[in-house]
């Protein structure tokens, strides 16, 4: 019966007339996001679902077979790409998965692959930040060659999450999808989007960085207002002084590496840190003229 279906089937070229390809691709897991890369990996599961009856066959001469499996390699499938993709790892290559053939000319594909793709990340709100890719769909979906006269997407209505599994750090809020299209050189494609919304979840940060950085100011501001009556106890105070200082200026560079570069939007635990440092300098400029004016008055000659 194979033999039949390659007599019969040109690998070379697509079905005759419009092909309609239903796709769905499952969140397994996310695998991190790269606030300075402004990228994201995820762990999928794709199944695509198209009909070719050039690899269609009648049951009742071969048999009673009802289904049957080709390599990937020796048919054709249909060139559907993701977009904003910057890396992409298939985990069955090596075996070469087949794709499995009904006898009305169904082709089921499916695969596991990890994909890396670009995302905006919005810093405006770190470490209590929302996310979801602003410069362009999550996963931008369509074909890479054929037009929507050719080659029609289509997705499942209701994204699974059976197989997903938690990330530590980011929380998934929801999995919606698209089906769109666009123009691209004078020719409508077909596209599915597919948009990813994850929260962050804090707790690690509000432990390293926003309680020290609570506690630093808090310490710095104390210090300023300490009574003091000796040398020792001055010099303790200004060493107070400079060592919170030194240590909001190390939370400043810790968030800074974290954060991607922006000029648009200042994290939030940055707004924090920076108000901490202001508030010291308005506070030490205060006191200083407060003891100038002190010194003037009770020094000044009866």
């Amino acid at each position: 019966m194979t033999e039949y279906l390659f007599t019969r089937h040109n690998v070379n070229a697509p079905p005759d007339g419009l092909l309609d390809v239903h796709y769905e691709m499952e969140l397994v897991h996310i695998l991190g996001i790269d606030e300075l890369k402004q990228t994201m990996t995820v762990l999928v599961y794709v199944d695509e679902k198209w009909n070719d009856p050039s690899l269609s066959w009648d049951p009742a001469l071969f048999g009673g077979i009802t289904k049957t499996w080709l390599p990937i390699g020796q048919i054709w499938v249909p060139d559907i790409i993701i977009f904003n993709m910057l890396h992409h790892e298939d985990l069955l290559s090596a075996v070469r998965a087949p794709v499995l053939i009904y006898p009305n000319g169904t082709v089921e594909a499916s695969h596991p692959a990890v994909y890396t793709v670009t995302c905006e990340i919005n810093i405006k709100r770190f470490p209590l930040d929302d996310q979801r890719c602003r410069a362009a769909p999550f996963f931008q979906i369509a074909s890479w060659t054929y037009g929507k006269d050719k080659i029609r997407l289509h997705a499942h209505t209701e994204h699974s999450l059976e197989h997903y599994t938690d990330n530590e750090e980011w929380r998934l809020l929801k999995v919606t999808v698209v089906e769109d299209e666009y123009e691209h050189e004078g020719i409508n494609v077909s596209e599915l989007r597919y948009d990813v919304s994850v929260k962050r979840r804090p707790l690690f940060y509000m432990v390293t960085l926003t309680f020290p950085s609570y506690v630093m100011c808090a310490i710095s501001v104390v210090g300023l207002f300490a009574r003091f009556s000796t040398t020792g106890e001055r010099e303790e105070r200004f060493t107070l002084g400079v060592t919170a200082i030194l240590t909001m200026a190390v939370l400043s560079l810790v968030v800074s590496e974290k954060v991607p570069h922006s000029s648009t939007h200042v994290p939030l635990l940055g707004e924090l840190i920076r108000g901490c440092h202001l508030k010291e300098c308005a506070l030490s400029h205060f006191l200083a003229i407060l003891s100038s004016h002190s010194v003037s008055l009770f020094c000044a000659p009866s």
